[in-house]
């Protein structure tokens, strides 16, 4: 069900990463979370968002149509403001309690 996407964000701009699961599953009502590093499978996150169960945009995730899958993660400018413009890899995963499933998966490229 990983969706594998690549983004582009200007370093030190607030921008939005809009994307649907595959095939589109029901997602509401999941702990959902995203976190950006500097590599795939790193664990020391440099920026991250969630939205809990039952919550709709508690930290930088907006989930836009829950019966498909569709969701928005906003990341502020302060969250790329330090950061060098190079390739960082980031994941969305469904976090509940029994649960741990990679729901989307990729690079974002900080432009200078």
């Amino acid at each position: 069900m990983s969706v594998v996407g690549n983004f582009s964000l200007d370093r030190g701009a607030d921008g939005t990463l809009t994307f649907g699961v595959a095939p589109p599953t029901a997602i509401g009502g999941m702990s959902i979370q995203f976190l950006l590093t500097k590599r795939l499978g790193g664990v020391s996150g440099l920026y991250q968002a969630w939205v809990g169960s039952g919550l709709n945009n508690l930290s930088g995730i907006n989930i836009t149509n829950s019966g498909q899958g569709y969701m928005q993660i906003t990341i502020p400018s302060s969250a790329t403001s330090g950061l060098d413009p190079t390739n960082y890899a980031f994941k969305v995963a469904r976090t509940d309690s029994g649960f741990y499933t990679t729901l989307a998966e990729g690079q974002l490229v900080l432009l200078p």
